[in-house]
């Protein structure tokens, strides 16, 4: 607090005017403090795209409620820590201040001319702002500095960038894998020969390519457990600690159930005597169950993830196409669980994932997202893949999925092998054969922007 030699005037002359009609004995106070301070209702511009594919814009109504303001009375601030939605409108937007003394505002970038506080003001939240509160007895002023964070790009939207930059080359048959900080990618190149290509996730450059060592066939299945890589080539497991350097680990495997986003605990697989095996190190197997019906053993993805409820347990998907089917099917199990429970749906049921081509699929701010070969679009599941809603960019009415995940547009319709994976820093990679290397990610999730 400070002596009051500036704006007492305007805030004096709106206390006596009140005072007036008061009785004689009002009580005055030394103190001067803002207590509390709301912005009220405004607009913000949503870019959209209308059902003809015609970019618009659609103004959303948001209280101001929804976004507390901080009042650091040791330093004078008031600030919001969670930042106002882009787009929003506010050169004329209200605001409720509770306060002890009397409420003045200034536009820093017309000093001398102060505004005596009102509920009903619209005042120009995008100029620069301080408040000021004056104590009923006209002995102090208290000045605050006022800032509105706003968020600077759509928080939600899904942005891509190519970072191949000509590095990454075509190879055919692609699997991808992301540990620590590198992602490392696994195929065919043009002379037929398996090689390895590795990206430094945090600046995007990529390796020289190197053929691989000690493969009998090229891989089918790639994952990483601990500080060791695994891939599936035929029925044989092999391993290696970099990568290019491959050795036998164990056979008899007709398909893995590794966990696409998680290097620990156990993996599954089908073994080509009709087992479910289980193991903790990848190199010793126990068969747990025979191979129920329908489950996917061929190719299959895996994901694992704590329950939002109860987060020391983890639930298990593995989902897969079944021959036949026009549907993607889903088994899952709970890590307190014994065996595998397939998720049943009526066949006509319209909240099924179509049998995608080449179907891929991560576990992403909080849901699971579909996709496949010819990139569509992304599905997505809330409810652990029991339904799934394609992530329309046209829908026009509110929905609680999200319209805004988005594959690149020059993907749009290519049929090439393509391999993918998510990282540590909020980002998703889609890495094709015909030599296209993107990372996209939300952008309040990009931890590298």
């Amino acid at each position: 607090m400070r002596r009051l030699f500036s704006l007492i005037a305007l805030a004096s002359a709106a206390f006596l005017a009140v005072s007036c009609f008061d009785d004689p004995e009002v009580e005055t106070t030394p103190q001067a403090a803002i207590t509390s301070f709301a912005l009220g209702y405004y607009y913000v511009d949503v870019n959209d795209i209308n059902y003809l594919g015609h970019d618009t814009v659609i103004a959303v109504r948001e209280g101001g409620v929804m976004y507390p303001m901080t009042i650091d009375q040791l330093d004078n601030r008031i600030y919001n820590t969670d930042s106002l939605a882009y787009g929003s409108r506010l050169n004329a937007v209200t605001c409720n201040i509770s306060s002890t003394g009397t409420v003045v505002y200034e536009y820093s970038d017309d000093p001398g001319l102060s505004y005596l506080y009102s509920s009903g003001d619209s005042i120009d939240f995008t100029r620069p702002l301080t408040f000021s509160v004056a104590s009923t007895d006209g002995s102090f002023l208290r000045k605050y500095d006022f800032k509105l964070n706003v968020h600077k790009v759509f928080p939600d939207s899904l942005a891509w960038r190519r970072t191949d930059a000509g590095a990454f080359p075509s190879l055919s048959k692609p699997l991808a894998v992301v540990t620590g900080d590198s992602l490392y990618v696994i195929g065919t190149d043009s002379q037929g020969k398996t090689s390895m290509i590795s990206c430094d996730i945090r600046t995007g450059r990529w390796s020289t390519p190197v053929p691989t060592e000690g493969l009998p066939s090229a891989p089918v299945q790639l994952t990483v457990r601990g500080k060791r890589f695994y891939c599936l080539c035929g029925t044989g497991l092999y391993v290696s600690g970099d990568a290019v350097g491959w050795s036998a680990a164990a056979s008899g495997i007709r398909c893995l159930y590794a966990p696409q986003n998680s290097s620990e605990g156990t993996v599954w697989a089908a073994t080509d005597d009709g087992w479910l095996a289980e193991s903790d190190d990848m190199a010793s197997w126990t068969p747990a169950l025979e191979l129920p019906e329908a489950f996917p053993a061929d190719m299959a993805v895996t994901l694992t993830y704590p329950l939002q409820t109860v987060p020391s347990f983890t639930r298990t998907i593995v989902a897969g196409r079944t021959a036949g089917s026009g549907f993607i099917s889903f088994w899952t199990k709970l890590s307190t669980d014994k065996g595998w429970t397939m998720i049943e749906l009526p066949e006509n049921s319209r909240y099924r994932l179509p049998a995608l081509d080449s179907p891929a699929m991560i576990q992403y701010d909080g849901s699971l997202f579909a996709f496949g070969c010819g990139f569509d679009s992304f599905w997505q599941s809330r409810d652990n893949g029991i339904t799934w809603y394609r992530c329309d960019r046209y829908i026009e009415t509110w929905s609680t999925w999200n319209r805004y995940m988005q594959l690149p547009k020059a993907l749009d319709g290519c049929t090439a092998d393509f391999a993918y994976a998510t990282d540590s820093y909020g980002g998703i990679w889609i890495l094709t054969s015909n030599g296209q290397a993107w990372r996209g990610a939300i952008n309040r999730l990009d931890k590298l922007k």
